[in-house]
């Protein structure tokens, strides 16, 4: 019985290329015996003859492992500074108390309670914060909303985007600086109610302790131009 000596090529897919580790490519991995497969294929295309040596033309198919090719994706990840270090000391549960003034001459009256959840998200990068509100009795109707707080290191500013339903329905989207001295972010914005009416209003938001916190909305008194305090709820910490 003749002896046959076998010839094969191996070729490399493109797409495996995409697996790197340590700088080193795939094809360098494989050679180094260094690549953890998920599968390994072999695909013979033609055998021929050369006297007794047979000729095997085809190729093998290498698939690293998921952990290799995720390896080459850079992840993201919050470098903590102290701004998103302030969103991230409210997380937890939250009871707001708050009081509703409708003119700069009108006493203040109850806006009923909120419950408030607030959640770091994105690896520390964003605050998500879950409402639900309920209004005094013939005040309105219970309501729910949605708020994402982050701060912008590039520019330096908190922003914020919030949306509701019922007498809160629409959107607003606001941002401001942090203020040492009074401990506190000031955020003017734009409200545009379902009339289409817009108004200019303000929030001041403030950190008083660990377990306060205030919520102040200001408008501006269409008779007089003067602003006044329209919304004030303190925030108590539940756990």
């Amino acid at each position: 019985m003749k002896r046959l000596i076998l010839s094969a090529i191996v070729m490399l897919p493109a797409a495996s290329a995409l697996a790197q580790s340590n700088g080193q490519s795939t094809k360098a991995q494989f050679r180094a015996g260094k690549l953890n497969y998920l599968s390994f294929e072999r695909m013979i295309e033609k055998i021929s003859f050369n006297g007794n040596v047979a000729i095997v033309m085809g190729g093998e198919e290498v698939k690293p492992k998921q952990k290799q090719l995720n390896a080459a994706i850079p992840i993201m990840k919050n470098t903590s500074d102290k701004y998103h270090a302030l969103l991230a000391r409210s997380t937890g549960l939250w009871i707001g108390k708050g009081t509703i003034q409708f003119s700069p001459d009108a006493l203040p009256v109850d806006a009923g309670s909120t419950i408030l959840v607030n959640s770091m998200s994105m690896g520390g990068l964003y605050q998500v914060s879950e409402f639900r509100g309920t209004p005094p009795s013939g005040m309105g109707m219970p309501w729910t909303g949605l708020r994402i707080t982050g701060y912008d290191t590039a520019r330096k500013v908190f922003t914020r985007a919030m949306i509701g339903d019922g007498q809160s329905a629409g959107s607003v989207a606001m941002e401001g600086t942090w203020d040492e001295a009074s401990q506190s972010i000031t955020m003017p914005f734009t409200k545009k109610y379902p009339s289409g009416k817009e108004e200019n209003l303000k929030e001041v938001y403030k950190i008083i302790d660990e377990n306060t916190e205030v919520l102040e909305i200001y408008a501006v008194d269409p008779k007089t131009k003067k602003e006044f305090k329209m919304l004030n709820v303190i925030w108590t910490r539940q756990q």
